[in-house]
């Protein structure tokens, strides 16, 4: 049977935290692997040290208290500390998630019976409030993209160097996983939806709205210029910017003109003419801070 470790950053969400480590009990107990560990790595300026203690008699947990800010420190951190358990395989979840029963079940069987490298699977909003018809799927993942918010990854595939893990340029505005998985499926990693491996992210109130809509598309531009960045000939990556702001602005003048009909559409314009100057500027070397520095 295989060893997994099951990594977790938090900053300041110590009420979220508590109900993911509750959730992780039941999945440890029904756990088909020889060992499982979990690696808490906190960096935020609520020290959760004693909500982690509590715990300790219930899961075999280690909890680094990490002085240093910064999302991508807090990864690579968690990353460090998960290889030193020698694991097979290491699990990512957010903070703000909490895992439907099978969960850890499912991801393992996704890779076994795949042959992937990497695994991602859905995750599906929990509001704390009745939420309007369109944040239902502005806020769903389906395991498509690349994230850790759900995510299962075979040890053996993590680069040596750990210079080719996160990379600190996107400590402020995320976009570090898509990032780092991008490159492993470009060495050559498999990858696969674990599509039964569900989990729940808790989303407050100040999110449904305009303006987190417009933060969350301005921040997915500028991370979309970042990554373009790191490819060859800057005139051809400013060419290719320009065509998909181009692009996303069209997008969001349709979904204007629809939204007459279907106002829920205006939320869908909001998305794409921000992520459109999210791009436009982040060319040029514009960031933003979405997360905490």
């Amino acid at each position: 049977m295989q060893t997994v470790v099951i990594l977790i950053c938090t900053f300041n969400r110590p009420r979220y935290l508590d109900e993911l480590l509750t959730a992780l009990t039941h999945e440890v107990s029904s756990a088909p692997c020889k060992t499982l560990s979990i690696v808490v790595v906190d960096n935020g300026t609520q020290d959760v040290s004693n909500l982690a203690e509590a715990f300790r008699s219930v899961l075999p947990m280690e909890y680094v208290r990490l002085p240093q800010s910064g999302l991508v420190g807090a990864r690579n951190c968690s990353l460090r500390r998960g290889l030193r358990h020698n694991p097979d395989f290491l699990v990512f979840i957010d903070d703000d998630e909490v895992p439907e029963s099978g969960w850890l079940r499912e991801l393992l069987s996704t890779l076994t019976t795949s042959g992937a490298d990497f695994a991602v699977g859905p995750v599906n909003p929990k509001f704390s409030q009745v939420p309007p018809t369109w944040a239902i799927k502005f806020f769903t993942k389906t395991g498509e993209s690349f994230c850790t918010s759900n995510l299962i990854i075979r040890a053996s595939v993590v680069p040596r160097d750990e210079a080719e893990w996160f990379q600190t340029r996107f400590s402020l505005t995320g976009g570090e996983d898509g990032d780092f998985l991008r490159r492993l499926a470009a060495s050559g990693a498999r990858y696969a939806v674990a599509h039964s491996a569900l989990v729940l992210e808790n989303i407050p109130a100040d999110r449904v709205t305009a303006r987190y809509v417009w933060r969350s598309g301005f921040r997915d531009g500028v991370v979309a210029a970042q990554l373009s960045s790191s490819r060859t000939g800057e005139g051809a990556n400013v060419a290719r910017n320009i065509w998909l702001a181009l692009r996303k602005a069209a997008y969001g003048l349709n979904h204007l003109l629809w939204s007459i009909l279907k106002p829920g559409r205006i939320y869908r314009a909001i998305d794409d003419f921000a992520m459109a100057s999210g791009v436009l500027l982040g060319s040029f070397g514009f960031t933003c801070k979405f997360y905490g520095s």
